[in-house]
């Protein structure tokens, strides 16, 4: 009885991989000074360094990076579903 030959093993894309690693990094670089910029003042009140009610920039900054962070990986989900589509 000769044994049942195993599937073969999905292999991942390079592309994938490179792909997510970037975006990863991308979106770590604009989400730092994001939540820095937002929190930035709540800290400086708690420790009672200043009274400023903003941080070096204004609040808007803060989410236009975090916002930024969240559109980098739906464009790569999107990238990704019509690679795969393709195939």
């Amino acid at each position: 009885m000769e044994p049942t030959p195993a599937a073969p093993a999905k292999k991942r894309s390079t592309f994938t991989i490179i792909a997510v690693i970037v975006v990863a990094i991308l979106s770590l670089c604009c989400c730092i000074p994001g939540i820095i910029d937002i929190m930035l003042p709540s800290i400086n009140q708690t420790i009672g360094l200043t009274n400023a009610n903003s941080g070096p920039f204004p609040i808007i900054f803060g989410s236009v990076c975090i916002g930024a962070a969240v559109v980098l990986w739906i464009i790569l989900l999107i990238v990704l579903l019509v690679r795969r589509q393709k195939k």
